[in-house]
């Protein structure tokens, strides 16, 4: 704040905030449409699961020949598949429960596509008999087989969201953990969604929340002269956010949404921030 022509930082909460400045620019031409076919290589088909559809979902209990892995042609056995079955299911992996970083609830289990499995006979037996096509990665036992009517769209138009959209990155797909890092070409769930305004072919920004430091350096110098022990006591500030990179959402939930990232020009992580563009 300006005060008397001298400037000063207001505290919020013990952590001073510098906030940056946002500048607008307009697009002088249209965005190009970009054809599903040029980026389907790097959607890996991910998808969100309730806990009821993961304890309820059909599974694969083994495979022939005592395989404990499986790929394309490879036979599995099916428990759990109800009277009236599809004639294919796609085959999911359960890879963890997703948390929202803003306030620590559950949105989801993250599956991950692996085959499409093909019934072969009729449901009477305890396991049923499916074949194994169209493989992304290794089958295993235990992996869920599931019906979805969602399907992503076959071009994307790049545009922004129709509504203000603020929200982090929730997971990085295909990774194991929050220290886990994404970069061009990744693929991240979104903590907003369908009920936040969100679709197909929206483009969001994506920041690195600025980290937190201590200023020592202020006042009258005495912080300074105590050394390392002085840090303890120094008031404590958060850098503003640095724009990391650029990305596009791909496919909605209700409150998720998984986006692609098309540009980086520093590392991504879970709990970065997407805004408008």
């Amino acid at each position: 704040l300006i005060q008397g022509g001298t400037a000063r930082l207001e505290a919020e909460e013990g952590t001073v905030r510098l906030e940056p400045r946002l500048r607008s620019t307009p697009i002088s031409a249209a965005i190009p449409t970009i054809p599903y076919s040029a980026i389907a290589a790097f959607l890996e088909r991910p998808m969100v699961l309730t806990k009821d559809e993961v304890d309820n979902a059909p599974h694969i209990v083994a495979f022939r020949d005592d395989h404990v892995v499986a790929g394309s042609g490879h036979i599995a056995y099916i428990r759990g598949m109800g009277p009236d079955p599809h004639a294919r299911y796609s085959v999911i992996h359960v890879s963890g429960r997703v948390r929202d970083p803003d306030n620590g609830h559950v949105l989801g289990y993250l599956g991950l596509y692996t085959a499409t499995a093909l019934i072969t006979q009729p449901v009477t037996r305890p396991a049923v008999r499916a074949v194994l096509i169209d493989t992304a990665r290794e089958t295993t036992r235990g992996d869920k087989l599931v019906s979805t009517d969602i399907q992503t769209p076959l071009n994307l138009t790049p545009h922004a969201p129709a509504t203000q959209v603020s929200g982090r990155i929730a997971w990085i797909v295909g990774d194991t953990g929050i220290s886990d890092l994404a970069g061009e070409y990744d693929i991240v769930m979104l903590n907003r969604g369908a009920a936040d305004g969100l679709e197909p072919g929206n483009v969001l920004e994506v920041d690195t929340a600025g980290p937190v430091v201590r200023d020592t350096y202020g006042g009258s110098g005495m912080l300074q002269r105590m050394g390392s022990i002085g840090d303890g006591f120094a008031p404590r500030v958060r850098l503003p956010d640095e724009r990391a990179g650029t990305l596009i959402v791909f496919k909605t939930y209700p409150n998720t949404s998984f986006a692609l990232i098309v540009g980086a020009s520093n590392t991504i992580k879970v709990g970065d921030v997407v805004r408008n563009p």
